[in-house]
């Protein structure tokens, strides 16, 4: 067992053994979460999710900018797309989800394989960022079943890495099924491909510089766009604008470093951009309805991990 986190992109950065499997677990209990939620954040890696117990709300942005948004619960499931944009929030005590996720490489046996060509690109190449599962559907519930059996084995079995392969293969074939990949309707248009590249430029941007104190010029500058189309980028992808999520994201990197250090509270807040104590302080209570000092006592008897209790395979 080890420690897995988002990294400062808000990117999982997985690290395989050179002669592992390229898939790894993960378990997230919402309670000790940062409000509940796992934010937006993207990866390399396809996943596949599983609720255990409470309801989960779900977002993932479409190519074209949509917002696709769903409440599963207990027994529901979903697949994420590699490097697209999604979050995850409790709306329930006691939430929480388990996931399986692994490299594409994983079905590349041969150099420039036809299994990797004909079953792999098209899901990669689509303009679809996942697809949710219900167990009422045959397909979907006979898939949920599946992962639901590989979550509860015993890891400890000599068989149990061709179990993991046997139940990713089973659920890319339905996945196959059940994804449209062909959706003529729902397409990105070149400029809606051009606005979310840009997006990923100014994000990584804020999230390399958040500490320092960046301006709208600064964003704007990371995309080589203007200002009106920096905060049309924002509106249409996040529903956010960016003074917004630059506030949103230095406060979820100030409540972080409280649970997880003995800093003093002013140097927090001074480290993540806020350069007065007194407006970090209300921002704070805005955000998560306490003052830091409160949220800190509040999380003491809990380590605060983004993705606990992950294992790697």
């Amino acid at each position: 067992m080890y420690e897995m986190r988002l990294n400062e992109n808000f990117m999982e950065d997985v690290r395989y053994i050179t002669d592992s499997l390229p898939v790894w677990c993960c378990y997230d209990n919402y309670d000790l979460l940062i409000n509940h939620e796992i934010p937006f954040h993207w990866h390399k890696e396809l996943e596949f999710l599983v609720v255990l117990n409470g309801r989960l709300e779900c977002a993932s942005i479409h190519e074209n900018g949509t917002k696709i948004t769903r409440v599963i619960g207990k027994g529901s499931g979903a697949f994420f797309n590699t490097k697209a944009l999604h979050n995850m929030k409790a709306l329930s005590p006691n939430t929480e989800s388990k996931n399986l996720s692994f490299a594409d490489l994983f079905f590349n046996f041969q150099p420039l394989g036809t299994i990797y060509k004909n079953t792999v690109l098209p899901v990669l190449q689509s303009n679809q960022p996942g697809v949710f599962f219900s167990p009422d559907e045959p397909i979907e519930g006979e898939l949920l079943t599946r992962l639901f059996d590989f979550f509860s084995s015993d890891v400890s079995q000599d068989d149990w890495e061709l179990h993991c392969i046997e139940t990713i293969c089973y659920a890319w074939r339905c996945l196959l099924k059940i994804l449209p990949l062909s959706d003529g309707d729902n397409a990105a248009s070149p400029n809606s491909r051009i606005r979310q590249n840009r997006m990923w430029d100014m994000l990584s941007f804020i999230h390399d510089n958040y500490e320092k104190g960046i301006t709208i010029k600064d964003i704007c500058h990371s995309a080589n766009i203007s200002k009106s189309e920096c905060f049309r980028c924002f509106r249409d992808v996040i529903d956010q604008t960016p003074i917004d999520y630059l506030r949103d994201y230095r406060l979820a990197r100030t409540a972080s470093r409280l649970i997880e250090t003995n800093d003093p509270i002013a140097e927090v807040g001074f480290d993540s951009g806020f350069n007065n104590s007194s407006y970090f302080g209300s921002q704070f209570k805005k955000k998560f309805g306490i003052s830091p000092k409160e949220y800190r006592g509040q999380f003491n008897a809990t380590k605060f991990i983004y993705n606990s209790h992950a294992k790697d395979i």
